[in-house]
């Protein structure tokens, strides 16, 4: 008679693919329970969350400290995102628990609607929908720009900021970078020209920002920041709501030194229906879905059913929490370049 096997209780939380979460149902270390993403608050349920051993979340679950006391068995939490907002470190640190994040599954669909947001607010996009659907057809006001022969600021070259500019590149984008912690041998490799913040603002036509919130990058773009933006720039943000400080952003729009902006984060999520922004007819809005694709999932959602596993298997553990990466470690490194 073969021996009991003590298995691994998983919660998985939250939308997971089909194919990675049937092959986590068959790994016979394991007992997969699965919640309604459909119907699930963003607090799972006690009794679920007291056997849990490990939880598997995206963005819409917050770890935080009242969660991680209800769920005293808990070891590691993997998170199918790159960003980790939702999570509070310090009490996991606190509570023994090990985070994992997914950094890479996303990279391709975020660069992605980062150079469609770019196209859009060039070539004035919603407005030209706006016409069709009303039946206008005043082609003359919707004169746009095209992107080849321009300048492209990236602001953050990590895996985002460089896929945009191996993309922006092949569709003639002259890209320059500020992002004063990479390797300078992959600005290189590259072909981007590295300089300061203020430097990049006065260049770009189009500043596209990649950098992860922090204490440093927060309101990174502010009022005080106008007088140095080349006036027409289009600004795109997939990356946080607070890289931008929202006085800026409308002062902006108003004055037209920013011609359009193309942004898929927001201050707050989601944007309040009395939001300010919403009244400037040249941006384009997207509710953050930066990584929301049939691709990113089933990355995410494979690298996080072999983190659980490899570490089940070997008490092994990547991409672990707090990230070792000097946008969260060195907060004099930004200041220093403006």
């Amino acid at each position: 008679m073969s021996p009991l096997i003590n298995k691994f209780n998983v919660l998985v939380t939250d939308r997971f693919d089909f194919n990675a979460l049937s092959w986590l149902k068959v790994q016979p270390e394991l007992d997969l329970v699965v919640l309604d993403s459909t119907v699930l608050p963003s607090d799972p349920p006690d009794l679920e969350l007291s056997k849990a051993q490990a939880l598997i979340v995206r963005s819409k679950t917050e770890i935080n400290e009242s969660l991680l006391k209800r769920a005293p068995q808990l070891k590691i939490i993997v998170s199918c995102t790159a960003g980790f907002d939702h999570i509070d470190l310090l009490a996991c640190q606190k509570a023994g628990v090990q985070v994992m994040v997914t950094p890479d599954g996303h990279t391709q669909s975020a660069a992605e609607l980062t150079i469609g947001l770019m196209i859009g607010c060039s070539r004035w996009l919603p407005k030209a929908h706006e016409q069709v659907i009303k039946g206008s057809w005043d082609r003359q006001s919707l004169t746009g720009t095209e992107l080849c022969g321009k300048t492209l600021g990236i602001v953050g070259l990590g895996r985002i900021g460089k896929k945009v500019t191996q993309i922006a590149q092949a569709i003639g984008l002259n890209v320059i970078a500020f992002d004063p912690y990479i390797d300078h041998k992959l600005s290189q490799s590259l072909n981007v020209k590295m300089m300061s913040y203020q430097e990049l603002l006065l260049q770009s036509h189009i500043i596209s920002f990649h950098v992860p919130k922090s204490k440093e990058t927060t309101h990174m773009l502010r009022a005080s920041n106008l007088e140095d933006i080349d006036h027409g720039v289009i600004i795109v943000n997939t990356s946080r709501g607070d890289v931008i400080d929202a006085l800026l952003l409308q002062e902006g729009l108003k004055s037209r030194v920013i011609l359009a902006a193309g942004l898929d984060v927001f201050h707050k999520e989601p944007l309040p229906k009395d939001s300010p922004i919403l009244k400037y007819q040249n941006c384009l809005f997207s509710p953050h879905i930066g990584a929301t694709t049939t691709e990113a999932l089933s990355k995410v959602s494979w690298d996080a059913a072999y983190k659980v596993i490899n570490y089940v298997k070997n008490q092994s553990v990547t991409d672990t929490l707090p990230p070792n990466a000097l946008w969260y470690t060195n907060p004099m490194g930004f200041s220093d370049q403006n």
